[in-house]
């Protein structure tokens, strides 16, 4: 059996991509959701919806009172970490596990089920969030300090801690990773490489529409990168210098309605209900230019697509970061972008 531990849409999609790749079509694959959200929930099962697959979900509260988002959050994120431990240790017990697979290794439950699932681990791509990952694992392993202790939010860590039996963690000796970014392992680790055949053979027929360039929206404000008027304004000076395009901004899940409210009185916008890289492989023509800030979504679909499409990358100006914590965090991910040939990384500001 393999079980696969996810909790968004896009891990979900390199769960398809993971099960192709080491061709467990006929495997029993067994998909263990740790988000609360049913939105999301209905996405990832609708992205997996060509396999046959198992899906067992750990915290799905309804309650009149209480929004399940608010189980995400301090004191009640306690209460959803605390029943879904006790839930996958009743799922795991007495099982035998060949892989076990992690949407990612930020994640208190991914951590937790890397100490009572002896099995080959692998860790796919989260976004960008990937670099940090890598990044917090080479100290685990060079400084054999668990990966949380490095979360740049600390305040409840010790009751988290406390909690998931996290005092007595034991550092997992081997991860693989899967993945389209590329970055350094150390020790046992090793990396393996998401080119994204199965999505791009999905890529084969669409128009491409000369006018059309999408922007791939990007909850910066909302994770406190940049102040919403800051990043508003950004994305409309850039479109108001587009000559022979017209920009189409596409929501992200995680953009709060005031946002979307500002940006439709100067931008038409889209919601695809799925994360793009998956949504534009059903759609029968795609833009000519698909532009974003440091979304991961710029450098998977410049390995998806054909040359047909250019990528750009609109790069946030160092004085409107709201820490140097937060600029500190997306500058590896602009390098990168710098060294693939197929994004541009466009120095912007609010003047020019």
């Amino acid at each position: 059996m393999n079980i696969f531990i996810i909790s968004t849409p896009s891990q979900m999609m390199n769960v398809v991509e993971f099960i192709h790749y080491y061709e467990l079509n006929k495997k029993q694959n067994t998909i263990v959701i740790s988000c609360n959200s049913q939105n999301s929930i209905a996405q990832i099962k609708t992205i997996g919806d060509t396999l046959e697959l198992k899906y067992i979900i750990l915290f799905s509260p309804r309650l009149r009172f209480i929004r399940p988002e608010k189980f995400n959050r301090m004191p009640l994120k306690l209460i959803r970490l605390a029943i879904s431990k006790k839930r996958l240790k009743k799922i795991c017990n007495g099982l035998y596990i060949d892989r076990l697979i992690l949407g990612n290794y930020s994640n208190f439950i991914s951590q937790y089920s890397t100490q009572i699932i002896n099995a080959e681990t692998f860790v796919l791509d989260d976004g960008t969030g990937s670099f940090g990952v890598s990044k917090r694992r080479i100290l685990e392993i060079s400084e054999g300090s668990p990966i949380f202790n490095h979360n740049y939010k600390k305040k409840a860590l010790w009751l988290v801690k406390l909690l998931m039996g996290f005092y007595n963690y034991e550092i997992p000796t081997k991860f693989t990773f899967f993945s389209s970014f590329s970055f350094e392992t150390i020790g046992q680790d090793e990396y393996v490489r998401n080119t994204y055949n199965y999505l791009r053979n999905r890529y084969s027929r669409q128009k491409i529409d000369p006018e059309k360039e999408y922007f791939i929206g990007s909850p910066i404000s909302e994770a406190g990168y940049v102040s919403q008027t800051n990043e508003i304004n950004l994305i409309i000076n850039y479109s108001r210098q587009l000559v022979n395009t017209k920009l189409i901004y596409i929501a992200h899940r995680l953009d709060t309605q005031q946002k979307i409210g500002r940006l439709k009185a100067h931008l038409e916008i889209i919601d695809f209900e799925l994360p793009i890289e998956f949504a534009l492989s059903q759609n029968l023509s795609l833009p000519k230019k698909i532009s974003g800030f440091f979304t991961s979504a710029l450098p998977n679909l410049a390995v998806i697509m054909n040359n047909n499409v250019s990528f750009f990358s609109l790069k946030i100006p160092s004085d409107l970061y709201l820490s140097k914590i937060m600029e500190n965090r997306v500058s590896d991910i602009y390098q990168s972008f710098k060294i693939t040939e197929r994004i541009n990384v466009i120095e912007q500001n609010l003047n020019g």
